[in-house]
């Protein structure tokens, strides 16, 4: 199987249909509320503050869908190889760094994670968008 035309990742790394459907069905076990969010894409409304151009994927457009009906306090994804914080929506592109949560206090969502990789420094290594998308 070859790379999908635009996407730049090959198409054995999208979920099949029964698949998209078993994850929409564990969050509604959940009653749609989780602490934390780990995926490898993140949902597409993010993209234009990374790319000029960007062709949504299906699994970008899928978690834009999750993106709207989930609470949630952070989503670490980390496909784009940045390290970027939109702080205000509680989401993070990890590449470089390091975040330590710390489990002794309730995280919340516009709260500033430490990175803990030395000779990193926001600013300069990864940036923070402020607000929400």
């Amino acid at each position: 199987m070859g790379n999908m035309a635009g996407y730049g990742f090959d198409c054995r790394e999208i979920p099949s249909e029964r698949e998209f459907q078993r994850g929409l069905d564990l969050l509604e076990e959940r009653g749609w509320r989780v602490d934390c969010v780990l995926t490898h894409a993140a949902p597409a409304r993010f993209m234009p503050r990374l790319y000029e151009t960007f062709n949504a994927c299906p699994v970008s457009k899928y978690l834009d869908g999750i993106y709207d009906r989930l609470e949630f306090t952070k989503w670490f994804c980390g496909h784009y190889h940045r390290d970027i914080d939109f702080s205000g929506a509680g989401v993070h592109f990890l590449s470089e760094r390091i975040l330590k949560l710390d489990t002794s206090v309730p995280l919340e969502r516009g709260a500033k994670l430490r990175n803990c990789r030395a000779g990193l420094e926001e600013g300069r290594d990864w940036t923070v968008i402020e607000g929400l998308l």
